[in-house]
């Protein structure tokens, strides 16, 4: 099975049959410069709470959302559609609530 090249040239290399976003030459240079494309970067916090009882928190600026069990901590909760989830080490877990929480960072003004 043959496969089809694109019309056209590639606007980074000049060179025919690919496009600017696959172009090996430039993708190879992205990851000389960033490292390799399957490498990502986790920015996490830890914060401390101070409501009478010590609660840490781990906060992934990747994540979409943040999931707890201590529902005390949550504010303004809403019932939504379950949303099912699988945690890092494979448990699956079902939220039933959204709301907000409140963290105070650190040396944050």
């Amino acid at each position: 099975q043959k496969v089809t090249e694109k019309p056209g040239k590639c606007h980074y290399c000049g060179k025919p049959g690919h496009w600017k976003n696959e172009c090996r030459r430039r993708l190879r240079k992205i990851e000389e410069k960033n490292g390799p494309r399957d490498a990502m970067a986790a920015h996490v916090v830890t914060t401390r709470r101070n409501w009478g009882k010590v609660s840490d928190w781990l906060v992934d600026s990747g994540a979409s959302h943040h999931i707890t069990p201590e529902r005390h901590s949550v504010e303004e909760l809403q019932q939504i559609e379950p949303l099912g989830t699988r945690t890092i080490s494979g448990a699956e877990c079902t939220a039933e609530e959204a709301g907000s929480v409140r963290v105070r960072l650190m040396g944050v003004e």
